[in-house]
């Protein structure tokens, strides 16, 4: 799986296009999939409204710019940076991964 290595060595774009794939991905799983009213179970998946996929590729840039943080899985730290612009997180959350 593709972690802070992989994206530090991506262009511009290809963070943007990685960003907006999971945007589209997670408003699919939120009309027919798992998150769906159709389903069960929960998504483990979410994004935070109002914020533009620029400002989640920043996040994920200052995330992967902490050598700490470098093997975090890209899922992951999407994840993080959902709950970073919620407003959630704490340092201590990010040690489990």
């Amino acid at each position: 799986m593709a972690n802070g290595r992989a994206w530090n060595g991506f262009a511009t774009e290809t963070k943007l296009g990685y960003v907006l794939a999971a945007f589209d991905a997670a408003h699919y799983d939120a009309l027919v999939g798992v998150g769906s009213t159709k389903s069960n179970r929960t998504s483990p998946f979410r994004l935070t409204a109002g914020f533009s996929a620029k400002e989640y590729v920043e996040k994920i840039d200052a995330l992967y710019s902490d050598a700490d943080n470098i093997l975090i899985p890209l899922p992951f730290a999407i994840q993080h940076c959902s709950t970073d612009l919620g407003g959630e997180l704490t340092k201590s959350i990010l040690t489990w991964y």
